[in-house]
C-alpha cells in the first residue's frame, strides 16, 4: 500500500485521469451529440478524459475500483482539511496548457468556482468554433448537415442515449435534461414557437415544477438560467457571433 500511494504522488494529475477515465469512442458518440458544454466538460473533453467520471466522482462513497483509486488520489494531494470540493481543484491542476485561464478570458461570465455559474454551459458549437480560432484540438467536430447519420450509426447513438446512466448526473444536470427534453417535444412539434411561447407553456410550467423538486431548492430556478438551458434547442435560434 505504502508504494502504491509513492506511484499515486508521482503521477501527474493528466496522467492519472487519462489512465482511469480516458476518453473511449462510446464516450465520445455520446458526447457529440450534445448541445452545450460547462467550462469543465470542454477541458476534460480537451484533455482526453470522459468529464462525468470526474465531475461526478462519488466523493462520500465508491462504487468502483477506479474511483477508489482515484479517490485515494485526491484525499492524498487534497486533505479533507483543505479541500471540500477537490474536483474543481483537481480540474485546474491537470490543466498542463493553461486551457482554463483562455476559455475565462474570452468567456469571462464563467467562473468555475462559483456553483451556479457551472451550469452556465456554453454551446457546443461555439466551443468547436473557438478552438478552431485558437488551433487547438477538440475531440467533437461540427456535424455534417449534408451527410445522414448511417442507420447503424443512428442506432448505437440511439443506444448510447437509453443506456447511460443518468444517476451519474448531478441533481442540477438531470433538471436540466428534463427542461431540455419538454422544450425539444414542444418544438418539435411546432417549430414557429418562440422562446417565450415554450416558457409559457403549460406542458414546460409543469417541468419547471418538477425540475424545481430534483433541485430541492426553496428559491425558484433563476428564468434566466432556464432559457440558457433551452435557447440553443430553438429551430430559429442563431448564435450571437
Amino acid at each position: 500500500m505504502k508504494a502504491k500511494n509513492n506511484l499515486l504522488k508521482n503521477e501527474s494529475p493528466l496522467s492519472i485521469a487519462r489512465r482511469l477515465f480516458g476518453l473511449t469512442n462510446e464516450a465520445l458518440l455520446y458526447w457529440q451529440r450534445v448541445d452545450t458544454l460547462s467550462l469543465f466538460e470542454v477541458m476534460l473533453l480537451f484533455y482526453g478524459v470522459i468529464p462525468e467520471r470526474v465531475l461526478n466522482c462519488p466523493l462520500g462513497k465508491i462504487i468502483d475500483e477506479t474511483h477508489r483509486e482515484f479517490l485515494s488520489y485526491l484525499r492524498i494531494h487534497f486533505p479533507k482539511t483543505e479541500y471540500t470540493d477537490p474536483i474543481p481543484h483537481f480540474v485546474r491542476w491537470l490543466d498542463e496548457e493553461e486551457l482554463q485561464n483562455l476559455l475565462e478570458r474570452s468567456f469571462p461570465q464563467l467562473d468555475p468556482f462559483d456553483v451556479s455559474s457551472r451550469e452556465r454551459n456554453l454551446s457546443t458549437s461555439s466551443i468547436i468554433q473557438w478552438m478552431k480560432s485558437k488551433n487547438l484540438s477538440f475531440p467533437i467536430k461540427e456535424p455534417d448537415n449534408q451527410k445522414e447519420s448511417p442507420p447503424e450509426q443512428e442506432e448505437d447513438i440511439k443506444r448510447t442515449i437509453l443506456d447511460y446512466d443518468m444517476a451519474r448526473l448531478r441533481p442540477e444536470q438531470q433538471a436540466k435534461l428534463i427542461c431540455r427534453t419538454t422544450a425539444a417535444s414542444l418544438w418539435k412539434a411546432n417549430k414557429k414557437l418562440s422562446l417565450r411561447d415554450v416558457l409559457k407553456h403549460p406542458l414546460f410550467k409543469k417541468t419547471i415544477s418538477i425540475a424545481q423538486e430534483i433541485i430541492k431548492k426553496t428559491d425558484p430556478i433563476d428564468p434566466k438560467t432556464i432559457e440558457d438551458w433551452i435557447r440553443d434547442l430553438n429551430p430559429n435560434y442563431s448564435p450571437k457571433k
